[in-house]
This record gives structure tokens, C-alpha cells and sequence, in this order.
């Protein structure tokens, strides 16, 4: 009886010494699955931003002159990262800016952008774009 009570135990003991490598395997796998999840998400939020640039900007001049008819754009820039106007120590991720005499457009694509934000950036902003 105690031998058979001591070969269980030790059958027990090899049981939960298999069920935690399995497990340690099986987190193992976890980890390295999810990184590769996030790579490759990672991946398709950037060609997806690109999509957008992409699309955006080859259209803007046409963009910017259906909504301001009269004011031709003058300057037409891409990826635009000024310093915040109140914040100095912030930058700002701006895809695009068209830029006419009096009107200025900004496409932010970003998923922090504000529109206060591009609001601030076009009134800081507008004074280095008269010619």
C-alpha cells in the first residue's frame, strides 16, 4: 500500500512537472505570437497611413481650389512636423498643408491629431507662408 502511495505521489509529481513545461511552452508560444500580431500590425497602420497620404496629397491643389476658389494654392508641403505654438517642447505630425495667400488647408491623419491642434498650427503658422 505505501509502495503504491509513493508511486502515485511520484506519478503526481511528474504529472505537474509536465503540466508546467507545457504550460511555460505554451506562454512561451503566447508571447511570440503576439509580438508577431503587433508587428505586423504595426506594418498595416503604416502602409495604411501611407494610403492616405497617398490618396490626399496628389488631389490637394484640386482640394484646396474647389474650397477656396479664390485664393490659388501658392505653397503645397508634406509631412509637415512643426513645434506645438504653445508648447514648445511638442511636435506636431501635420501630412499636409496647402497653402494659398489667405487661406491655409491642413490634413492631419493621425489618429492624436486635434482639430484645435490644426486649428493652433494654421494661426501660429500662417505668417511664414506669405511670399
Amino acid at each position: 500500500m505505501q509502495r503504491q502511495a509513493a508511486m502515485d505521489r511520484r506519478q503526481a509529481e511528474a504529472d505537474r512537472e509536465e503540466m508546467r513545461r507545457q504550460l511555460e511552452q505554451d506562454r512561451k508560444r503566447a508571447e511570440q505570437d503576439r509580438k508577431g500580431f503587433n508587428k505586423r500590425l504595426a506594418e498595416l497602420s503604416d502602409s495604411m497611413g501611407t494610403l492616405v497620404e497617398d490618396m490626399v496629397a496628389p488631389n490637394a491643389r484640386r482640394i484646396a481650389g474647389q474650397i477656396f476658389p479664390a485664393d490659388p494654392v501658392v505653397r503645397l508641403m508634406q509631412r509637415v512636423r512643426p513645434v506645438h505654438p504653445t508648447n514648445p517642447s511638442r511636435l506636431i505630425e501635420i501630412d499636409l498643408l496647402a497653402a494659398g495667400r489667405r487661406y491655409l488647408m491642413v490634413q492631419v491623419s493621425a489618429d492624436s491629431g486635434r482639430t484645435g491642434e490644426a486649428e493652433e498650427v494654421a494661426q501660429g503658422t500662417r505668417d511664414g507662408f506669405d511670399a
